[in-house]
């Protein structure tokens, strides 16, 4: 197949069907959809089946392989060659994709127990489709991603698996601290969460020498939650403008009483784009102690171009998402100027890291951490904006 390297014109959904449709063929296993976009091996396996989402054709034969006879193991295609890099970030195909494919696992499975996952970028519609199986009432046991720092809530266990040398292991990247900050909004974003490092670097880890310590990783058991997502009353934002910014409130009787580490994840994408079609585009943030009667959380202007909407998820510590499905409250930014344009590249992160935290941290409590954008749910690209949260009286 070729690679399309750029699209002269919009790729529609039909489209990007038929191209994962061609890539597919040569997969195997069974068909679980009529086009074969969707491969099934074990299927007579009694173990609750593995929906991953692949990059590239070797890796589904490859992993079912080393998987054990009765592990049923269900593979989809990324867009990953599929379109372009452009595309995938503007558009919500991927959303859309990932939309048809939970419809399939549907039809198929049932809402029986499952696992979800994805390698690297694969990750994104990995839980596009585990978003799906939750609001059809899936008995999702477990999201796995593998080289991908994931920083998107899911009420259900999360397992990151890393390359010992690759780039995207946080563990080799960055400072204690920094470290620390990722724990700290991992233990709110998701009821119980794990990282398991392996060996070999980004890209090898299908090879024959790297591929059943994989399988390991993935077969092992999820960690334990005492808690599962309930049906609550969702928490309702407000959202005005100003200041080159949008200040989100919410008030303090909507968050369980006792709760001591709270985090928002404020999810962003295009008008029209949500669930999420843009991973790289959101800010987790501590909360500070909650006083008076509303949380009031600052957030500045985007430099690029809206409209925007936004989704707001808030989390708790060993608790994970407390408002849940994340489109289930879809707030309109008005337009506003941004007030200091960011820089198009990451390039001197660390500079200005440096001199914003150093400005918040001689303040009260009522500024939390900083929030971070990660491209594709990753540490590869990364930039900081500051979240300012403030407290009505």
């Amino acid at each position: 197949m070729t690679r399309p390297v750029a699209d002269p014109a919009p790729v529609d959904l039909a489209t990007v069907m038929r191209r994962i449709e061609l890539v597919s063929r040569s997969w195997p296993g069974e068909r679980i959809d009529p086009a074969g976009c969707l491969r099934g091996v074990r299927l007579e396996g009694t173990q609750p089946p593995i929906f991953w989402t692949f990059n590239t054709a070797a890796e589904l034969p490859a992993l079912a392989a080393h998987m054990p006879a009765g592990q049923p193991i269900i593979g989809s295609r990324s867009l990953n060659e599929i379109v372009d890099k452009p595309t995938r970030e503007s558009s919500r195909l991927v959303a859309d994709v990932a939309q048809i494919y939970a419809r399939h696992l549907l039809e198929r499975f049932g809402n029986g127990p499952c696992i979800v996952g994805g390698n690297c970028q694969s990750a994104e519609v990995a839980w596009h489709i585990a978003l799906h199986l939750i609001a059809a009432g899936a008995d999702l046991r477990g999201f796995i991603t593998l080289d991908a720092s994931w920083q998107l809530p899911l009420p259900v266990p999360v397992r990151m698996i890393f390359g010992r040398t690759s780039r995207f292991n946080p563990l080799i990247r960055g400072d204690a601290a920094a470290m620390e900050r990722r724990h700290a909004n991992w233990r709110a974003l998701f009821p119980a969460y794990e990282l398991r490092i392996i060996a070999g670097n980004h890209g090898e880890y299908f090879r024959p020498e790297h591929i059943s310590a994989l399988a390991t990783a993935i077969l092992a058991p999820l960690p334990k939650t005492g808690w599962r997502l309930r049906a609550s009353a969702q928490q309702r934002w407000g959202v005005r403008t100003g200041n080159g910014g949008w200040t989100l409130t919410l008030p303090v009787r909507q968050v369980p009483p006792g709760t001591s580490a709270v985090v928002l994840a404020p999810l962003l994408g295009r008008q029209g784009a949500l669930p999420l079609a843009r991973p790289d585009l959101f800010d987790v943030a501590s909360l500070p102690e909650r006083r008076g009667r509303y949380w009031q959380v600052r957030l500045t202007a985007l430099a690029e171009p809206g409209p925007w909407q936004i989704a707001p998820v808030l989390c708790a510590e060993g608790i994970g998402p407390l408002n849940w499905p994340p489109g289930a409250q879809v707030l309109e930014l008005p337009a506003v100027t941004p007030t200091q344009t960011e820089p198009a590249n990451h390039k001197g992160w660390r500079e200005r890291f440096r001199a914003l935290w150093n400005r918040l941290s001689g303040r009260n409590a009522g500024f939390a951490d900083l929030g971070r954008r990660s491209r594709h749910a990753t540490l590869e690209h990364q930039d900081f904006r500051e979240i300012q949260f403030r407290e009505d009286r």
